[in-house]
């Protein structure tokens, strides 16, 4: 059991997930936000860069 989808009497569904299957999603959700901030980091240097030449 990788995932499990499980119906409620309340008709909401819980997705139940083996410990590893989380963790595995945990990190790469952390790499994808250390990634997205590092590009807008560099967006940024390239936008002052652009700004910079064409002040000078």
């Amino acid at each position: 059991m990788a995932l499990q989808l499980e119906p409620r009497q309340t008709g909401q569904l819980v997705l139940r997930a083996e410990p590893q299957l989380i963790e595995d999603l945990d990190r790469v959700a952390s790499q994808y936000r250390a990634n997205r901030s590092q590009v807008a980091r560099a967006l940024i240097r390239q936008g002052i860069a652009a700004l910079e030449q064409q002040e000078g």
